[in-house]
């Protein structure tokens, strides 16, 4: 009997968790005791993957209104859809309403409207504090404040999770509005979210190290480390267009040998100087490679020591570019 209550709870757990879309009945008489057992563990496994397609279901639900929002024109339908999800407590779909509001999609701009939809979610929606902070240093809809910019980016996690609002902070700290002048505070910050060459992170260090901001030994390991990636990837693109280049005058050759290549960038130069290090084993070949290879240009520079000069990388032009 004892068997009998526990299989009888769990299951209505498991009802529970499916919503009570089913009934389960348990005959132990009948069934073997590590019968039920696995059955109920299978049950408990489908209990998890149902929670999660639902969602699924309710973040595909949520998209979509990002999609409507973008489709030209909003049609009544598409509006009413987002309508509907955003007074039925879908927050992205409320936001979104937001930023519709403010821009006039499918519908007159409406600034009070818009935000009126960021602040009921702003709450629970940390994001939304961005699209206010926003406003606020813009001026739309309201006199510029960089004060409550500052305040209202801050709220949408710009020292946490937010890189949007970090990098807008930073921003405003940096040339000193809405407070008082922090460069350390706003490098620190773009740090953080290096990520992208050119984006707005990193064009903030860029900007602060041209005014001869210093990174500590930490943040200057972190810039390398970024700056190394964006060598790798914006040199390899580089040699998948001179692929495409030499390959209307060289036919593939699986003979050829993979061409190591040293590129030297000098301080003050995105120029590289360009040495083939080891040929392919075709001197035509080899020749059109290395032309091809001194048209690249480094991504800005990395932070060096005082004492160094230059800074060296080895790549491989092979059949995987080939």
């Amino acid at each position: 009997m004892a068997i009998l209550s526990e299989l009888k709870a769990l299951s209505r757990r498991l009802m529970h968790c499916i919503g009570h879309s089913g009934y389960f009945i348990f005959r132990v008489g009948k069934m073997k005791k590590t019968a039920v057992v696995l059955v109920l563990m299978l049950l408990s496994a489908g209990c998890q993957s149902y929670r999660e397609k639902l969602d699924q279901d309710e973040w595909r639900a949520s998209l979509r209104c990002w999609y409507l929002r973008d489709l030209k024109p909003v049609t009544k339908d598409s509006l009413a859809y987002i309508r509907n999800r955003s007074e039925n407590g879908d927050l992205l779909c409320r936001r979104i309403l937001g930023q519709m509001y403010e821009e006039g999609l499918g519908m007159p701009v409406d600034l009070a409207k818009a935000r009126a939809a960021y602040l009921s979610i702003a709450e629970v929606d940390k994001a939304a504090y961005m699209q206010l902070g926003r406003m606020a240093e813009k001026g739309i809809g309201e006199p510029v404040d960089f004060a409550k910019a500052r305040r209202l980016y801050e709220q949408s996690g710009a020292y946490e999770d937010n890189k949007l609002a970090a990098v807008r902070l930073a921003g405003l700290m940096e040339v000193g509005k809405g407070g008082p002048r922090d460069s350390k505070g706003a490098l620190a910050l773009y740090l953080k979210w290096l990520e992208r060459y050119q984006d707005d992170a990193w064009k903030g260090v860029q900007r602060l190290r041209n005014e001869g901001a210093v990174l500590d030994a930490e943040q200057i390991a972190l810039y390398n480390k970024v700056w190394s990636k964006l060598v790798k990837s914006t040199l390899t693109r580089h040699m998948h267009r001179a692929k495409r280049t030499l390959s209307k005058e060289f036919s593939p050759n699986e003979s050829l040998k993979p061409i190591k290549l040293q590129f030297e960038l000098s301080t003050g130069s995105s120029v590289p100087n360009v040495k083939m290090l080891e040929g392919s084993g075709d001197s035509a070949f080899d020749a059109a490679v290395l032309q091809e290879m001194v048209l690249y240009r480094f991504p800005d520079e990395p932070v060096l020591p005082s004492s160094q000069r230059t800074w060296r990388v080895l790549s491989i032009f092979g059949l995987d570019i080939w």
